[in-house]
């Protein structure tokens, strides 16, 4: 089984590619998505582009946003680049997709096909269609999970530091089983 390690040890780009990776692979995304990051303007944290695949970071989110700023973000765009895999790789002709299993498949489709709506065209637009909200919701979601592994870690090395054992460097190390989702 493969786990999957991200280690705060002072660079952010490397944690924060880490993080992008193991967010793809626990939302079902094949390899592939390439993270990099770019200078942005000041209203925009990050993007997925779907002809691509690539998910670009704000330049100034990661070299001074908070922790929960930038882990809401790659979460945020990593449910995007989920979302485009879901809605390119369904067979829309069958008819399980009918289901109730697919309805929210099937708005990101509509959503893609009736055109995704810019921030820049309409911000009330973009904030409420089904891409923008749905991944709003998972990332705060997600955001609030791994801030709690990590917090769980933080005490955990506390409470080492306080009975005196070494530790091994301070880099803060997690490992997650792709398939369990938590920290071992």
């Amino acid at each position: 089984m493969p786990c999957f390690q991200i280690k705060l040890d002072g660079n952010p780009l490397a944690a924060a590619k880490q993080l992008a990776a193991y967010e793809l692979a626990m939302l079902g995304v094949p390899d592939g998505t390439d993270v990099t990051v770019q200078p942005l303007d000041e209203d925009w944290l990050g993007y997925y582009s779907v002809s691509s695949r690539q998910i670009v970071l704000s330049r100034s989110v990661l070299e001074s946003g908070t922790a929960q700023e930038t882990m809401d973000t790659i979460a945020h765009e990593a449910y995007h680049a989920q979302q485009a895999y879901v809605v390119e790789n369904i067979d829309w002709d069958d008819a399980a997709t009918q289901a109730a299993y697919y309805d929210q498949a099937r708005r990101w489709l509509r959503n893609y096909q009736s055109g995704y709506v810019s921030g820049d065209e309409d911000i009330l637009g973009y904030y409420f269609q089904p891409v923008e909200a749905d991944a709003r919701a998972y990332a705060a979601e997600e955001t609030e999970r791994l801030q709690g592994l990590i917090d769980k870690e933080l005490q955990k090395e506390t409470r080492q530091e306080k009975q005196s054992i070494p530790q091994k460097g301070s880099a803060l190390l997690f490992q997650y089983s792709r398939n369990a989702g938590s920290a071992v």
